[in-house]
């Protein structure tokens, strides 16, 4: 009962920074003046979880941003007011999906005991690139050095907590393969 409430609560906090997101976008596409793309979302993403892993400041990710837009005059100060707010808004979907409390792998441990498990044991600075392997979570595109990685049956690896937050809504399929992920 207790996890039905607070999944209802977590689905609802989703819903309401997905629609605040939203409005940002429409408001990019307005000062833009053309549409706010997949690949300017995800370039947004991965520049926010730099600044959320301390990697880089909002600062920093704002210039980068505005640089990468071509904004000049008018057009880049409008930017510049609305891109930090829409960072946070970014930084806020990330840090409830990602169940920031104090236990990255909290509520998903029924369903990860379906799965191999293991924690991290590459390099934490830098990735290796000579390996071949990328070792990034499809899910939150974060790198997987932190925390627990699952494995599912058709051997893709995701965190533990997205995973688990992927198939506690209901998806049952590996959300890269689209193969059934758990065996009922």
């Amino acid at each position: 009962m207790e996890e039905s409430i607070q999944g209802n609560a977590l689905d609802l906090l989703d819903t309401i920074l997905e629609e605040t997101i939203l409005n940002y976008v429409i408001e990019l596409e307005r000062i833009l003046e053309r549409p706010w793309t997949g690949d300017d979302f995800t370039r947004t993403v991965m520049r926010m979880t730099k600044v959320a892993t301390d990697a880089t400041s909002v600062e920093e990710a704002l210039n980068l941003e505005l640089a990468h837009l071509g904004a000049t005059g008018a057009v880049a100060e409008q930017l510049a007011d609305l891109l930090p707010d829409y960072f946070e808004m970014l930084m806020r979907s990330w840090l409830t999906t990602e169940g920031l409390s104090g236990d990255e792998d909290s509520g998903a441990d029924d369903v990860l005991s379906q799965f191999k498990t293991r924690r991290y044991k590459g390099a934490v600075e830098g990735i290796d690139e000579d390996d071949g392997e990328t070792d990034i979570c499809s899910i939150c595109l974060e790198h997987l050095r932190r925390g627990l990685v699952a494995t599912l049956h058709c051997d893709h690896e995701f965190h533990g907590g997205c995973i688990g937050r992927w198939l506690h809504r209901g998806q049952n399929v590996c959300p890269l393969c689209k193969d059934d992920v758990l065996l009922l």
